[in-house]
This record gives C-alpha cells, sequence and structure tokens, in this order.
C-alpha cells in the first residue's frame, strides 16, 4: 500500500511520488503531480523551502502518536494573524501617535492572551510563528508570541503577560530611526553602522518613557531587550539581576527569532541550527528563562514527518521535555521505534 506524507522536499526519499503540483512562488509548475523523486528531481527542488505531499510504499504500519501534545499547544488562528498584522503595521506607520500606539498594541495584547487563555496550554509550535514576509511585523509578532508563553510558562501574573507581550510588539520601534539603506544592507555592518544600529533601544525607549498609558515595565523591557546576563549586550552593559525579567524573556525571544529568519545580509537558520547556537551562548541568557524555553518550544509537533541521518523517513510520536531536538519517532516503513534521547544506540542519530 501507499501512505501519503508531508515533508519538506530535501527529505523526500528515492522513489516516492509526488502527490501534489509543486509550483514556484509566481505560480510557474516545477514539478507536476504523480513523478516519482530521482536526483533529477531533487535537483529541481534544491532550492524549493516549502513542504511537498509525497506518497510511499510500505506495509500497513501502526503509528501511536502522543495526542496529548496538541492539547497544550496555542493554536492561533489565520484571522487573528491578518489582524495581528494590519493593526501593527498601523502602529508601525505612525508612531507619532502616542495613544494609537497604546490602543492598538492593547488590542492585540488582548487578542493573543484571550488565545492563550482559551486552555491550559503553554506551548507553541513554530509553525504558528509564520504571519508576514514583512521582517518588522513578522519579528516583533513572533517575538511577542513567544514572550507570552514563555511567561505563562514560567508562571507570570496575567499583568505580567499583558506587559511582556505589549513589550514584545514594541521592542524595535527604536529602529525607525535608523536609515532604511542601514536596516536593509545586504552585507555585514562597519563599525559606524553598528554603533547607530546599537542605539535602537535607548531610541525606542525615548519614544515611549513619556507615554502614562505604557506601564515602566514595557518602557524597561523595550530599553534592555539586548542586554545579556553576562554583562556583554547594550545599550547599557547591564548584567544578572540588574537586568528586568522581561527584558530577559524579550532576549531569548528576540534572539531565537532573529536567527530562524531571513534577512537581507544573512539566510534564515532551521530551528535546529538556531537552537544549536543559542546552547553556545547560553551564558547569556537567564538559565531558568532558558530551559522554560526549551520545555516550550516544538520544533517537531508530533505527527510531523522527519528524515533521521541513517535516510529512515521517520513520523515524530512524542517530543521529550527540555530536549526539543531529540524527540522519539517511529519509521514509516518499517514501524522501528528511534527514541533519539533515552536510546543509547540512537545518540549518533539525528534529524536532518
Amino acid at each position: 500500500m501507499r501512505k501519503e506524507v508531508v515533508c519538506f522536499a530535501a527529505d523526500a526519499p528515492k522513489d516516492s511520488r509526488i502527490e501534489q503540483d509543486i509550483l514556484s512562488d509566481v505560480g510557474a509548475l516545477l514539478v507536476p503531480k504523480g513523478t516519482f523523486v530521482s536526483d533529477r528531481v531533487l535537483g529541481l527542488l534544491k532550492n524549493y523551502m516549502g513542504s511537498i505531499h509525497i506518497s510511499i510504499e510500505t506495509e500497513f504500519v501502526d503509528i501511536e502518536l502522543d495526542e496529548t501534545e496538541d492539547k497544550k499547544t496555542v493554536h492561533i488562528s489565520e484571522e487573528m494573524k491578518a489582524d495581528t498584522l494590519n493593526r501593527l503595521e498601523k502602529v508601525y506607520e505612525n508612531l507619532e501617535d502616542t495613544g494609537m500606539i497604546v490602543e492598538e498594541t492593547s488590542t492585540i495584547t488582548e487578542a493573543l492572551i484571550g488565545t492563550l487563555n482559551q486552555s491550559d496550554a503553554t506551548l507553541v509550535s513554530i509553525e504558528q510563528l509564520k504571519i508576514s514576509d514583512e521582517y518588522t511585523f513578522k519579528h516583533c509578532v513572533d517575538v511577542a508570541v513567544l514572550s507570552m508563553i514563555l511567561a505563562k510558562h514560567s508562571g507570570k501574573s496575567d499583568a505580567n503577560i499583558k506587559d511582556i507581550t505589549q513589550a514584545g510588539l514594541l521592542h524595535d520601534i527604536g529602529k525607525s530611526k535608523i536609515p532604511k539603506e542601514i536596516l536593509n544592507k545586504p552585507a555585514a555592518l562597519d563599525e559606524k553602522e553598528w554603533e547607530m544600529m546599537r542605539k535602537h533601544p535607548t531610541w525606542g525607549y525615548q519614544m515611549v518613557k513619556d507615554n502614562p498609558d505604557l506601564s515602566e515595565d514595557v518602557k524597561i523591557a523595550i530599553l534592555e531587550h539586548h542586554e545579556n546576563v553576562d554583562g556583554t549586550g547594550y545599550p547599557l552593559g547591564a548584567k544578572g539581576d540588574q537586568i528586568h525579567y522581561m527584558s530577559k524573556i524579550l532576549t531569548i525571544a528576540d534572539v531565537y527569532d532573529a536567527l530562524i529568519t531571513e534577512r537581507a545580509y544573512k539566510e534564515a537558520k532551521n530551528p535546529a541550527e538556531a537552537l544549536e547556537i543559542m546552547y553556545a551562548m547560553a551564558n547569556k541568557f537567564d538559565i531558568d528563562l532558558f530551559r522554560a524555553f526549551l520545555d516550550c518550544i516544538v520544533l517537531y509537533p508530533v505527527g510531523s514527518t522527519v528524515k533521521l541521518s541513517n535516510g529512515c523517513l521517520c513520523a515524530v510520536i512524542k517530543n521529550h521535555q527540555y530536549y526539543p531536538l531529540r524527540p522519539l519517532c517511529q519509521d514509516l516503513v518499517s514501524g522501528e521505534k528511534y527514541d533519539l534521547l533515552n536510546d543509547k544506540e540512537c545518540r549518533n542519530l539525528v534529524i536532518v
């Protein structure tokens, strides 16, 4: 029998069959439905970044999914994403209107928190963070959502969660003072340009510091979102407990989303690569908050299809707490299970 799965083009095994036409960004047909995957097809799809529908020849395999994960994951509707994008665009186009800034970001915040409070969910799937290709808006919403969920996961109060969400939406408003040729420069910034870039937290704070309708915590978080607990951040060079806990949350969310987002001067890292980089720089983060972040982010949702370094195409059937890169997987063809965290025989296997 044939089993249909969804995976990235690079993960499609040879001789699997493509079950939907694959189109380019401009609608041109790249590979028609019914084509069998070969070296030539993989070459055609080398730069194709979307997921594809394929089928593989297999005996019936009973996949036992952990169905509890989906109930713990926050789901944001497409309608809410569209409304959030429209409102945030309005904010960034009218930054001189301080009343409107508060009104619109408060409306967005209340809607996002309303979704969060519909259940006890404290997990976020990276698939939920696809709202726009426009960097400023996508990044600010992603940071707000990640920060909101991390704050709830860490047991913060409703008022704190509201403030951290609003701070996430506004954390980069100081970049409006930076010339677009610097923001969008398709190469590394020189020292003078970096000096200007490092001023954006201060400029953002100055833009909101006299606004009576924003809490002091929100203002401080905007100022400190590039501070590191080891003292290597900016603009203050604060360290440890000198940094507000909201700022520490924003820092983690900001770094992660910046890594997985493509910019003019860099390619996006995949989520696994981003986490590996963050592990290496963990001394810059509050360790308890970073551990909570690892516990609430879902890189490979249960039921998703992944390819292991041994070539096996598998379904993710369970994620392990604090170890988002090492789930329990099951081979779609043989039914064999691979526990990437606890099985010593699987220690050399990774998701590719």
